[in-house]
């Protein structure tokens, strides 16, 4: 093998590279598909006015069965409520679980995606699919 193979060689691997970091990168939105969005809920709350309050509703939320993760936004009165998938975690046991912690629920939104993955999916999935 001269210097000249060596070059190709070298040439053909960054090629080959790139179109593998293509490929993985196009691929993201289906793997976010393919493995299943998690349930997602926002909930509106009555009444939260301090951190304290913030405590006692993500504590009450993530003492139910199902509950990976809550993000309280005080300023919007939201909970969002991740659970995990295949859990059977009802409108009704989060409503209990925020009243338990003196609190009143003004609304349930519940969606399959949270709306940053889905817009960073949709943003990445679109250019490939649109006409």
């Amino acid at each position: 093998m001269d210097s000249d193979d060596g070059a190709l060689l070298g040439e053909h691997m960054n090629c080959f590279k790139l179109i593998v970091g293509v490929v993985v990168m196009l691929m993201c939105p289906f793997i976010v598909y393919a493995n299943g969005p998690a349930p997602y809920a926002t909930i509106t709350v009555k009444g939260m006015v301090c951190s304290f309050c913030v405590q006692g509703v993500e504590k009450k939320l993530m003492e139910l069965k199902g509950v990976e993760k809550v993000t309280v936004n005080l300023k919007k009165k939201t909970v969002l409520v991740w659970t995990a998938k295949n859990a059977s975690l009802s409108d009704l046991d989060m409503r209990n679980a925020i009243q338990s912690a003196g609190y009143n629920i003004e609304s349930i939104l519940r969606q399959e995606t949270s709306p940053k993955v889905r817009s960073s999916v949709d943003r990445t999935a679109s250019p490939i699919f649109s006409r």
